[in-house]
């Protein structure tokens, strides 16, 4: 199962929210911070600021795992 991204703004909650995200999408690690060119492990939910083809939006996700932005 490949790695899930999510994107989104410093301050957006990516981090906040990393543990119940990981949950929701079933992966066993958080990379946080993460730049194109770095490793993509498949086991793991992946967050950065950078548009990257495919990555879910914040918002989308916090969304689809029942979660608010809180800010």
């Amino acid at each position: 199962m490949p790695a899930v991204i999510i994107k989104g703004p410093a301050g957006s909650g990516k981090t906040r929210n990393a543990t119940a995200l990981a949950r929701h999408y079933r992966k066993a690690r958080v990379v946080d911070e993460w730049r194109q060119g770095d490793p993509l492990p498949s086991d793991a939910l992946v967050l950065t600021a950078e548009d990257v083809p495919g990555a879910i939006n914040i918002n989308a996700a916090l969304k689809a795992a029942g979660l608010k932005r809180t800010a």
